[in-house]
């Protein structure tokens, strides 16, 4: 995927276009948060994995936007498979929000060694 990637930023067809910037921002901060070439690593929450989205989205993005304009009902049916992706999720998440302790609850589930879920759910 990484050899994927780089080729994409360098490949003369590609490298003017959103898939190499996507490429660019995605690996440059996947590297530095990665244990790839800095083995210390831990000390960086997971949530700075997420930036790295940010290429993949803007790849995604040229890609949909290339597809919408050659063949825009499968554009359209990539859409919507996207969209009932993230509300089949949302749906089955839902319920953890419905009170505080089936918040909390889940908390312990996921994590059983979460004192603010034991102490939240205590208060509660």
């Amino acid at each position: 995927i990484m050899a994927g990637l780089g080729a994409l930023m360098f490949s003369p067809r590609t490298r003017r276009t959103p898939l190499a910037v996507g490429a660019l921002v995605f690996l440059l901060s996947y590297f530095i948060f990665s244990k790839f070439i800095f083995k210390g690593g831990d000390v960086f929450g997971e949530r700075w994995m997420y930036f790295p989205s940010v290429g993949i989205a803007i790849m995604g993005a040229y890609g949909i936007e290339t597809l919408w304009r050659h063949w825009r009902f499968a554009a359209v049916l990539i859409l919507l498979a996207i969209g009932a992706g993230y509300f089949a999720v949302i749906l089955l998440r839902n319920p953890v929000w419905r009170s505080n302790e089936t918040l909390f609850q889940s908390m312990i589930a996921s994590a059983q060694r979460s004192l603010q879920g034991y102490t939240s759910l205590a208060k509660y």
